[in-house]
């Protein structure tokens, strides 16, 4: 029965399209009126128009006369429509973003008179019909820029008064100088960076705007990244002669999976590794392996980081961290190996001078030599090194 009730509705579905696209015959009429206003327009727009010739005025640089005034240089304006971060690649110190925008010019050679065409105020056009400016992403990996449009949809608005506008939505890789000091904390800065490279400097300028994002900007990251801001910046380029505008995204690394799987790991390994260097330190030979077991650890660690950081002359904080706990064990690896020999030793110069070493599990009596007995030497190089190991664990915080 459901199947009946299924293809009924398949049926029907094909009427109601149809309905929905019914006109009176008032509507009409009025529609191809509108086709006809439409085709004289198109008509009288391109039956000379060139797009191969360009909109841009070339004589700024004559001198102005009494009788000759320049224009005002070709204004564009880009106008951002989402920034979304895709992937950031340190070791290349490239970043890619979802980068769509609309570009709007004025052509006055695409004008006209609403009155004279029934009212129409805006048409569409095929990108093709028209010039379109060339506008340039510098700072870019060329060949991954891919832009999502094909002939098909390549399509611009056109208004009465000469204004030009396009949609453009792209994957765009940039080059970003990143300083990974505060990995995993770190925080950086990357710009979409327009310019147009073929138009000489004092013949154009470039107008940056930021439209409404089609969602908040926090939730424009990605798992590992968190987009914190955009923002547009100009940076004058040639003697103030044209700006460079620049789309910037401030994002910050989620710091969670290295905190969680490499920093507190790394802590506690060297919490309990030198917790089993000084319990029992006259077994040298498991020492050893505790402490070598440590070092392999930690220098594994510091692999991984060389193969995902780029090779700046700052290192990252985790990268200092993991050396000073691999400096530490390496401290509390030779403390081990010295301390049974040092013991050793004034026990010897204690005997020289007829003084009586008390057995390991004969309990001195006066206060001083409890405190000696139950307080060894190797728990306070023990207690020394666990703080320098929470302190160091701690400034990577701060």
């Amino acid at each position: 029965m459901s199947r009946i009730y299924s293809l009924l509705f398949y049926l029907m579905v094909p009427l109601w399209s149809t309905d929905s696209q019914s006109m009176t015959s008032e509507q009409m009429a009025n529609y191809k009126r509108f086709l006809g206003h439409q085709d004289r327009l198109f008509e009288k727009l391109f039956k000379s128009y060139d797009p191969g010739i360009n909109a841009i005025y070339t004589l700024h640089s004559v001198p102005e006369t009494n009788g000759t005034v320049h224009p005002p240089r070709f204004e564009i304006t880009i106008q951002l429509s989402m920034m979304k971060l895709v992937e950031v690649v340190e070791p290349e110190e490239k970043a890619t973003f979802l980068f769509d925008y609309r570009a709007d010019w004025y052509d006055t050679r695409l004008s006209w008179d609403p009155e004279d065409y029934g009212g129409i105020n805006h048409i569409y056009v095929p990108r093709s019909k028209v010039w379109i400016p060339e506008t340039t992403i510098v700072d870019c990996f060329s060949s991954e820029i891919k832009v999502f449009d094909n002939e098909y949809t390549r399509y611009a608005w056109l208004h009465s008064n000469g204004s030009i506008g396009m949609y453009i939505a792209s994957v765009t890789s940039v080059v970003c100088q990143m300083d990974v000091y505060k990995f995993p904390m770190d925080t950086h800065t990357c710009s979409v960076n327009f310019l147009f490279m073929t138009y000489q400097l004092e013949e154009f300028t470039i107008v940056g705007k930021t439209g409404t994002l089609p969602r908040p900007v926090e939730q424009l990251g990605n798992g590992e990244w968190q987009m914190k801001s955009i923002q547009i910046a100009f940076e004058p380029v040639v003697d103030n002669l044209t700006y460079l505008t620049k789309f910037e995204a401030t994002f910050s690394r989620n710091p969670g999976f290295y905190i969680v799987l490499v920093m507190i790991p790394a802590y506690f390994i060297n919490v309990l590794s030198i917790v089993a260097l000084f319990m029992d330190i006259n077994n040298r030979s498991e020492k050893f392996t505790v402490g070598m077991t440590n070092i392999m650890s930690m220098s594994f660690i510091l692999v991984i980081l060389a193969e995902d950081l780029p090779k700046t002359k700052n290192l990252p904080i985790l990268a200092i961290y993991t050396v000073t706990s691999l400096a530490i064990m390496l401290c509390s690896l030779t403390a081990v190996v010295a301390l049974p020999k040092l013991k050793a030793y004034y026990a010897n110069r204690s005997l020289a001078r007829g003084e009586k070493i008390p057995k390991n599990d004969e309990v001195p009596r006066t206060f001083w030599e409890r405190i000696k007995f139950y307080f060894k030497v190797e728990y306070v190089f023990m207690l020394v090194f666990q703080i320098a190991n929470f302190v160091n664990f701690i400034i990577i915080f701060t």
